[in-house]
């Protein structure tokens, strides 16, 4: 009934951090001025222990700069391969004008930029720009897409 990954594919919900989004380094640059950024994730793939994040008690940015580098910290960068395109009326959007804050008992842990014509959320890492590590995401979940009037 559950076929060849049976419930092992739901495992991962159980982590202490079941909407966790993790950064891909290697699909963004680096941010100019940023003093350090911690690894998400073990390097190891083998490993089947859930995920510990390396996140400060409590975001006190100084500067945006500073913000960004924290960010990086949080967000997953996939590679953004799908065939979906945006309609005719979504438009380019300014960079730092559209974003979305990661929040989390009130607390921003991220800040996504949105700038571009499509970003696309999910499960999966090949075809959407940021990926969402739970189960009760589908594989493309939600794509947002800017509007001229907003």
């Amino acid at each position: 009934m559950y076929g060849r990954a049976g419930l092992d594919r739901f495992k991962k919900g159980q982590s202490l951090e079941p909407f966790s989004v993790t950064f891909n380094s290697s699909s963004k640059q680096p941010v100019p001025g940023a003093t350090q950024v911690h690894q998400a994730f073990p390097s190891s793939p083998t490993q089947n222990k859930p995920p510990q994040l390396n996140l400060p008690a409590k975001v006190v940015p100084s500067e945006p700069v500073h913000l960004s580098a924290q960010a990086a910290q949080v967000t997953s960068v996939g590679g953004g391969q799908s065939n979906w395109q945006p309609p005719d009326w979504s438009i380019e959007p300014r960079p730092g004008v559209y974003f979305l804050e990661v929040l989390k008992d009130g607390q921003v842990l991220d800040i996504i930029g949105l700038d571009k014509r499509r970003h696309i959320f999910g499960r999966q890492y090949h075809t959407c720009d940021f990926v969402l590590d739970h189960p009760s995401v589908s594989r493309q979940h939600a794509a947002v897409v800017p509007h001229k009037n907003g």
